[in-house]
């Protein structure tokens, strides 16, 4: 069988829109048709970043999809089954282990480019960890984040800090991810809860998503803003003032975020209580160095997020229950919709950072 796919050659080079052949499921493979995919920022790091090495390969790592054919050992679903395709094994435990295994063979000019996952194109021939069954009646278009977006932002609010009610929380960087992070903060009812972000328009729509207070980091100094909403505060015993937040999320992974979420969650007081917690979400795009003096005085925490801590199989249920009780606006995140024909395009714009939610591929 023959489908389009959005093929990297290297970095650099626009992505060729072109034919794949794929042959039936092998054992523990999926076939499924893809009716959207989300375009993430992390594949401009694989196109153009630190990250980026020579292709041919097969980018994109979340989708809605149905299930076409599967192979021998596939007993989770069946065709004619809707579901989304993530980049994290759907049932893994901690301390599994397994490292992602590559499908059969996906022929492009008679060259073999599999991949685990990939969600560019109209089909995708994955390995079934990473396909997940949902509901028939689920949304076949802006669901397709859920499987990156939505999971990483809303997941690192769950799962890696497991943020409470009523404690003072901020996210740096207010795009899909970010977003979704403020969701999930706004259903644990966090407060405050401040959006960060260079963008008056991003700022605006994070409002809609729960933030209750916004704050231009182009226009004032972001740490020093976050201090005036959470202080005064008392004064610990390094003499420092204890203004400051619990929960501080990074959803760029810029130099300057890790450094201002490292400042912004406030100092503990030995006498009393623990430092906050910054929590890193969006993958870096270099190396920072943190005043680790101020981490030990301040007894702050600085932790890393990879795919929001989730597990599929339990977190995405909760996401869809979300979305269909109206408390993950996904319309409104799905900001851009293209044709697979258009990817360069629609790539261009997010790396520009016009994309002021997340855009998605529709087939």
């Amino acid at each position: 069988m023959q489908s389009k796919a959005a093929i990297f050659t290297e970095p650099g080079q626009p992505l060729l829109v072109e034919d794949v052949e794929y042959g039936e499921p092998g054992p523990g493979e999926v076939l499924v048709r893809n009716f959207a995919s989300g375009i993430c920022h992390s594949q401009l790091h694989q196109m153009h970043g630190p990250r980026a090495v020579p292709g041919p390969f097969m980018l994109g790592h979340e989708a809605t999809s149905e299930v076409v054919a599967v192979g021998e050992g596939v007993d989770h679903v069946a065709p004619g089954d809707i579901a989304f395709l993530t980049w994290i094994p759907r049932d893994a435990a901690p301390g599994d282990g397994q490292p992602p295994q590559l499908t059969g063979e996906i022929r492009w000019r008679g060259e073999n480019i599999a991949r685990a996952i990939y969600t560019w194109s109209e089909h995708t021939l994955a390995r079934q960890e990473y396909v997940v069954r949902v509901p028939d009646d689920v949304a076949r278009d802006v669901t397709s984040i859920i499987g990156c977006a939505v999971m990483t932002g809303a997941g690192a609010v769950l799962n890696t800090a497991d943020v409470r009610r009523g404690q003072s929380a901020a996210v740096f960087g207010v795009g899909g991810v970010g977003l979704s992070a403020i969701s999930a903060l706004a259903v644990r009812e966090a407060d405050p809860i401040i959006a960060v972000d260079l963008d008056d328009a991003k700022l605006e729509l994070a409002k809609h998503f729960g933030a209750t207070v916004g704050v231009n980091a182009a226009e004032r100094d972001a740490v020093a803003a976050i201090g005036e909403l959470t202080g005064p505060g008392t004064m610990n015993w390094f003499n420092q003032p204890t203004s400051g937040l619990e929960f501080a999320f990074d959803c760029i992974g810029k130099e300057i975020t890790m450094h201002q979420i490292a400042e912004a969650v406030r100092p503990g007081d030995i006498t009393n209580t623990r430092g906050g917690t910054a929590v890193l979400v969006g993958v870096p795009d270099g190396e920072a160095s943190l005043n680790m003096l101020d981490i030990l005085r301040g007894e702050k925490r600085f932790i890393g997020s990879y795919g929001g801590s989730c597990r599929p199989d339990r977190d995405f249920p909760e996401f869809i229950r979300w979305h269909k009780e109206g408390m993950l606006d996904l319309d409104l995140l799905v900001s851009e919709r293209v044709a697979l024909d258009d990817i360069n395009d629609a790539t261009a714009r997010l790396r520009r950072g016009e994309i002021a939610g997340r855009s998605i591929i529709e087939f």
